[in-house]
């Protein structure tokens, strides 16, 4: 089915509204999360998100796929959370360890996680959020440029930059 004939039964009836909204919840949670890096702020932020798709869908024309339409509200409903907060983790599930065979290598292998956490959250917000979108995401650069209403080349620049950045600071400009 069409994202445009979803939208238009999500609007014509509760349970597609409903039907709708169990489909995308996932990846909005998800994005939630890895943008405020905490459970709890995240499940705030998702939920409103959700709140907000729910009120504006019929807002919704079309004009890019509807997932990178669902990324713009959550972005901006995360942006709204930080202004009132203003303070922002980043945690990396841990399902991106891998699973060592040995007590050390896991235990290295958290250890640069954590710090790749850190080195996150030292990012900008831009840089961060555009970071989180490719990478923990994996948004295309053209649905992250929608995303965030900047140009193609505007994020591979700034990606770009931010991997230096990311790789200097965790290697010490190896």
């Amino acid at each position: 089915m069409k994202e445009q004939d979803l939208v238009a039964d999500a609007l014509a009836s509760r349970s597609s509204m409903a039907e709708l909204l169990r489909m995308i919840e996932p990846y909005v949670f998800q994005t939630a999360y890895y943008l405020t890096g905490s459970k709890m702020d995240g499940e705030d932020v998702a939920q409103d998100a959700l709140w907000k798709i729910c009120r504006s869908l019929h807002q919704y024309k079309g004009s890019s796929s509807f997932r990178t339409w669902v990324y713009s509200v959550v972005l901006n409903t995360y942006r709204d959370a930080v202004r009132k907060k203003r303070r922002v983790t980043l945690p990396l599930e841990e399902t991106y360890v891998d699973q060592s065979p040995s007590v050390e290598e896991t235990v290295a292998a958290r250890s640069r996680l954590e710090e790749l956490r850190r080195e996150i959250m030292k990012l900008g917000t831009e840089d961060r959020e555009i970071f989180v979108l490719r990478h923990l995401q994996q948004l295309s650069y053209a649905e992250v440029a929608a995303t965030m209403d900047v140009t193609e080349a505007h994020v591979r620049s700034r990606l770009y930059r931010t991997r230096q950045k990311l790789k200097n600071l965790l290697h010490g400009g190896e």
